[in-house]
């Protein structure tokens, strides 16, 4: 049921009878006689703030948040619930989970790319959120053409927006693979420290191509590998002209990479300095995302040199990717019972990837004026971009 459940890790009881057997391509067990599970990797509950941080920013692909047309009817939708009970029951779990997070600053993968009016989806999600949240609006129509795409959603009594809010549509991003990117520039309204996020998902492992530098390579990294690490050097090239306007050295790149942790887009951003934070923090063994059996992170949070001196945690919450799929909202394939039972209005599988926390202890460094308050003013650190345009040329040029 929805509140005993079964998680990856737990274990079984081994004194008990099985018929081996081999079908759709797996070898499985067949019990005679009663199975007795252990709970071994029980529910972990919301992660507590770190000590001395002043500042959370959080990642999440809520898979698939279509509204319909935003006013309870538009159903079926190109992806997500199939009606609105299911929408209802969708929200419900998202908004715990994004609630539990306490966080002040959210990026968002796979939400609906139907731009930011009253009825859009990331219009609803904000609202149902509370009073206090705001979401990042770029231009009216959302971004690119992908029926997917990524937003940030913020509080605005702790952070303002500064800067203007930027997107990437060339190179990697101009030929519907990856989705378009996002990048807003924030200021704490307590002390005016002022950061830059960057939201993105990138092209999928899925529909290779048979041949090109896209198929796979037979190198673990499956297709669209080269597709993901040009895209992962198109943002830094991007990120080094200060797209939001705003000149701070201090950049969190968050988002689904749809790469694991020592593939190729990721060393691209860690050989310009940027540091992995799940792997900082939660070791070698750090996941988001289980896929085929296998556990590993495809969300990542990325942090410039001089944020990642100012982050004090970071990890992932494992409501997910541990959690059996028929708890989620759906209700296909389901009997009236388990639509009841399966069900419960709470984070764990509000979706198939875990989010991801980051707390920063954003204050102005002994001598360091704090940035001005004026949105548009930009603050201060031209030096670190300058230090990062740089190495992005000295990059080149070895390539070359």
């Amino acid at each position: 049921s929805a509140t005993n459940t079964l998680r990856v890790g737990d274990r079984v009881d081994p004194d008990f009878r099985a018929v081996v057997s081999y079908s759709f391509e797996e070898w499985r067990l067949q019990p005679v006689d009663e199975i007795s599970f252990r709970a071994a990797n029980p529910r972990p509950a919301a992660p507590p703030r770190a000590p001395g941080s002043n500042l959370r920013v959080a990642a999440f692909n809520v898979l698939n948040f279509f509204n319909g047309d935003g006013q309870g009817g538009g159903f079926p939708t190109a992806r997500g619930a199939d009606n609105a009970e299911e929408l209802a029951r969708q929200k419900a779990k998202l908004v715990a989970a994004l609630t539990a997070l306490d966080a002040d600053i959210i990026g968002l993968m796979e939400i609906e790319n139907d731009g930011y009016g009253p009825d859009s989806a990331i219009a609803e999600l904000a609202e149902a959120l509370g009073p206090a949240w705001r979401f990042v609006a770029h231009g009216e129509a959302g971004l690119g053409s992908d029926a997917i795409a990524v937003g940030l959603l913020y509080r605005d009594d702790v952070v303002a927006e500064a800067g203007e809010a930027a997107t990437l549509d060339t190179g990697a991003f101009g030929n519907e693979t990856n989705r378009q990117p996002l990048a807003q520039s924030f200021r704490l309204l307590n002390n005016d420290q002022v950061l830059t996020l960057v939201v993105n998902h990138f092209k999928s492992k899925g529909s290779c191509p048979d041949d090109g530098v896209n198929a796979a390579q037979d190198d673990g990294q499956s297709c669209w590998n080269a597709e993901r690490t040009q895209a992962a050097e198109d943002q830094l090239a991007w990120l080094a002209g200060q797209p939001t306007g705003v000149a701070d050295e201090d950049v969190l790149v968050l988002g689904d990479l749809n790469a694991y942790a020592l593939e190729d887009p990721v060393r691209a951003f860690q050989d310009q300095g940027f540091v992995d934070l799940l792997t900082r923090f939660q070791g070698d063994q750090a996941y988001s995302y289980l896929f085929d059996g296998e556990t590993g992170h495809l969300d990542h949070a990325l942090a410039s040199p001089s944020l990642d001196a100012r982050v004090v945690d970071a990890g992932a919450w494992h409501i997910n990717a541990d959690e059996p799929r028929a708890l989620d909202y759906n209700q296909d394939f389901k009997s009236d019972q388990q639509i009841d039972d399966f069900f419960a209005a709470d984070a764990y599988r509000s979706s198939d990837h875990d989010p991801l926390h980051v707390d920063l202890n954003l204050t102005a460094d002994d001598g360091e004026a704090a940035p001005p308050a004026d949105d548009d003013s930009g603050g201060g650190g031209g030096l670190g971009w300058l230090w990062l345009a740089l190495v992005l040329a000295a990059g080149r040029r070895r390539r070359a």
